[in-house]
């Protein structure tokens, strides 16, 4: 997945009111969005829980920070059980 390197066009994130929207192209890019200006702010490790494991492995791979999954596959640096 390739994201560009603009601002993020909203923060806070908002999380969609039908459950199955979780699983739009649009909500991945919305979530690794929000992580990438995470860290652009200056956070040294983001914790990811509950998250679909593409969710998850689009955040590892885009981010240069640690990612954290709780309960997100096992995609992500560390996992917490």
């Amino acid at each position: 997945m390739h994201l560009s390197s603009k601002e993020p066009t909203s923060l806070p994130l908002h999380f969609p009111n039908d459950p199955l929207d979780i699983f739009s192209p649009i909500w991945v890019h919305q979530v690794v969005e929000f992580a990438l200006a995470l860290q652009k702010s200056g956070c040294f490790s983001i914790v990811l829980k509950c998250v679909l494991a593409p969710v998850a492995t689009a955040a590892t791979s885009a981010l240069r920070i640690p990612i954290i999954g709780i309960g997100t596959g096992p995609f992500c640096i560390g996992q917490v059980n």
